[in-house]
């Protein structure tokens, strides 16, 4: 569908993170685009599809297609027959924008979004050469993100998708605006919104990732095909995009930026709130980062993006799963004061993400 955007901003913001280290300079394997992530340098990204230029552009190519849907919507004189189409045009356009101004603009900040730059939001399709836009605050985005999915979400039909996994269903569409006002600081909302989502679904169950006879070989691909499954009730929502996350995030051409040995041992064997210096650990059913002998050992990856030998840029990723909709809700809990809430919906996620049998 042209109207979801057809690049993911996962390998560009996972980089720019401090899950990962630097190697050092003895490692040759990078390149110049991966080294200015790393380092949040201005740069060339010499035509990379994870790059900021192409985010900017599929995100903005995904509004002008959902704009021209409203627009022909509107033409056709709307109806009940288009109500879905229209809900999911406009939950589009307000997802669109949700990531170009976090991306491109500062996070909401009730104090000072007023004021701070955001990007201009795009209500109508270009039609002209070569138009200027006026940038919008921050907080003028969000109020249209606001006001497109309060008229959208009501719209949002099930019923009318063959393949629902791949569209703004119902429990997407609730998931976005979850992690929407959680960011607009309307933590009522993102509660009343992430219950919608996780109304009758089930977690992701972890415990899979252990059974050969679900999993088939434990390798990294087959525990991202497994991730990405269609029929995995956890996932909400699955986008085909462009993507060098795979061969990334996987292979040893660019291992001199990764989540290194040092820096997993610290996530996982330091001590925590699962393990002290003196208690047994408690064991994760699937560690999200694994290494593997064809990485050469030294390159920690997180099995998230299948690779299709047909052609290794495509791969799936995940925008809304049941259970970051479920920490959402536990952060606003925890905001609102309601910890008896909070602590209930973490262990529901720990109970799912742990194995409780402890390792000693």
């Amino acid at each position: 569908v042209n109207a979801y955007p057809l690049t993911s901003y996962a390998y560009a913001c996972e980089m720019s993170t401090d899950n990962l280290d630097d190697y050092g300079t003895d490692n040759p394997h990078f390149t110049k685009f991966t080294y200015d992530l790393a380092y949040w340098n201005d740069g060339p990204e010499y035509g990379s599809s994870d790059g900021l230029r192409a985010l900017w552009s599929a995100h903005y190519l995904s509004i002008q297609h959902a704009n021209a849907a409203l627009k022909a919507i509107d033409a056709l004189g709307g109806g009940s027959d288009l109500a879905a189409a229209k809900g999911e045009a406009l939950v589009i356009r307000a997802y669109s924008h949700f990531v170009l101004v976090n991306l491109f603009g500062k996070h909401y900040n009730s104090s000072t979004s007023a004021k701070d730059l955001g990007v201009p939001y795009m209500t109508a399709p270009e039609e002209t050469l070569d138009p200027k836009y006026t940038r919008n605050t921050v907080a003028e985005v969000y109020a249209a993100i606001d006001k497109d999915l309060t008229e959208g979400l009501p719209l949002i039909s099930d019923s009318f998708y063959s393949q629902r996994i791949y569209h703004f269903n119902k429990a997407a569409a609730e998931a976005f605006a979850a992690r929407f006002y959680l960011f607009y600081e309307k933590w009522d909302k993102a509660i009343e919104h992430a219950t919608t989502a996780l109304d009758g679904k089930s977690l992701r169950r972890w415990s899979e990732f252990q059974d050969a006879a679900i999993v088939g070989a434990k390798t990294e691909d087959a525990y991202a095909k497994l991730y990405t499954r269609e029929t995995v009730a956890a996932n909400f929502l699955l986008l085909p995009v462009t993507s060098g996350a795979v061969s990334n995030f996987s292979y040893a051409n660019m291992k001199r930026f990764s989540m290194t040995h040092r820096v997993a041992e610290e996530v996982f064997l330091g001590e925590n709130i699962w393990r002290s210096s003196t208690t047994a650990q408690a064991d994760y059913w699937q560690v999200p980062f694994v290494s593997s002998s064809y990485n050469y050992r030294d390159v920690i990856n997180q099995s998230k993006y299948p690779y299709y030998a047909s052609n290794k840029d495509k791969t799936l990723c995940v925008p809304f799963t049941a259970e970051e909709t479920l920490l959402v809700r536990a952060e606003a809990e925890i905001i609102q004061k309601q910890y008896d809430a909070a602590v209930a919906d973490l262990n529901t996620w720990s109970a799912a993400y742990l194995n409780t049998t402890k390792k000693t």
